[in-house]
């Protein structure tokens, strides 16, 4: 018997099966590459919304010849902007823009980022509504757009990219007390 007739097949069958298990590799390696390119486009495309929206929603409450009305929320803690239809539509896709982020971020500092931007959005409509005047009070539109800078840069992060400027997250309560105690003196 000849030892390289029944080697030949064995080697051609080894040589085989180690093609395939780099093949496979490299497929599943190439699966895995497309699959976190397409969460990450997923994420980029629900983070991008959120951000539209939300300065959509500033571009509305900025308009001079918008009116809003303010009242308290249910648990009495804070106030709430009340809209026009119009301006509840603004608001209404705030809102699903950062549920659509909450089902697809990650990251938590991403999500918190978004939710407090959202909040000092709404709050910023309050400062408006409260002042009755045709523009944002300039230390409420300041803290929008610091909470705008704040979601970015944590996108930015989860993205591995480095800020854009130096943040900080800012307390809303006592801005919810400012305009409360506004609020009760009218």
């Amino acid at each position: 018997m000849n030892v390289l007739a029944t080697l030949s097949p064995l080697v051609a069958l080894v040589g085989v099966w180690v093609g395939g298990r780099l093949a496979l590799r490299t497929q599943r390696a190439s699966w895995d590459r497309a699959d976190q390119q397409h969460w990450r486009d997923t994420r980029q495309a629900a983070y991008t919304e959120f951000l539209g929206s939300l300065r959509d929603y500033r571009s509305y409450i900025g308009r001079t010849t918008t009116r809003i009305g303010v009242r308290k929320h249910a648990d009495g803690r804070r106030l709430m902007p009340e809209f026009e239809p119009s301006g509840s539509e603004h608001m209404q896709r705030l809102d699903a823009a950062f549920a659509q982020l909450q089902l697809v971020s990650p990251d938590q500092a991403t999500v918190e980022a978004a939710r407090f931007a959202a909040r000092v959005s709404r709050r910023t409509a309050v400062a408006k509504g409260l002042n009755d005047t045709a523009a944002i009070p300039y230390e409420f539109d300041v803290q929008f757009w610091d909470a705008q800078l704040a979601f970015v840069n944590a996108v930015r992060s989860e993205f591995g990219l480095p800020p854009v400027s130096n943040d900080g997250h800012h307390d809303t309560q006592e801005i919810d007390r400012v305009m409360l105690a506004r609020f009760d003196k009218a």
